[in-house]
């Protein structure tokens, strides 16, 4: 009886020390998804003014706007692969490092 009462209490320990790692991959894959959205948004922000100033012909400004969407972008994207690794999703990843390297070429289009 008392080795049942001992099992008992080993088992709700790992429990109890496993709750606070799966609250926390929780925690991380909801802050990384949030930068995410964060900067997806200001990268959507950046392009939208980069493509008004070169209608408008600056092709400075928009170059300006464009190396900052491309540093947001990079940025939410970094943090979308970051978060479907906490996910174990890892089928979206190839995809999702094409989508960076995109990123990085709207970057250096002005430099």
């Amino acid at each position: 009886m008392n080795s049942v009462y001992i099992l008992f209490i080993v088992l709700c320990s790992f429990a109890l020390n496993l709750a606070p790692a799966y609250s926390e991959d929780a925690t991380t894959f909801d802050s990384y998804m949030s930068i995410w959205n964060q900067n997806r948004e200001l990268a959507s922000e950046y392009l939208v003014r980069a493509e008004k100033a070169l209608e408008s012909g600056d092709e400075i400004s928009a170059c300006v706007a464009q190396q900052e969407a491309s540093e947001y972008g990079i940025i939410a994207t970094n943090a979308l692969i970051k978060a479907f690794k906490i996910n174990n999703d890892s089928s979206s990843i190839t995809n999702l490092k094409v989508g960076l390297q995109k990123w990085k070429e709207i970057g250096n289009t002005c430099k």
